[in-house]
């Protein structure tokens, strides 16, 4: 059976919201849709002044760079294992 991109967002946002809930967090978080070659400074400094997850799910070949002082790690319980995660 063939997914749909509404069918894979879905099992995405599941995923996403299943991992913070095992983790015990109720608040606030951020999903970043990632073609590459974007830059997330802004969006990443909002999550981290705000003490809030921020989550970047790569679209394209390769994530965009991370921002300075920050880092994406990969999120290995996700279906895909492409889903990443911003780190401070």
């Amino acid at each position: 059976m063939v997914k749909t991109i509404v069918d894979q967002i879905q099992q995405i946002m599941e995923c996403l919201f299943a991992s913070l809930m095992n983790a015990g967090y109720q608040g606030r978080s951020h999903l970043i849709w990632d073609l590459g070659d974007q830059d997330w400074k802004q969006v990443v400094l909002i999550g981290l002044l705000k003490d809030e997850p921020v989550f970047l799910y790569r679209c394209g070949d390769r994530p965009s760079l991370a921002p300075e002082h920050c880092c994406w790690r990969l999120m290995a319980e996700h279906p895909y294992y492409d889903n990443l995660s911003a780190k401070y």
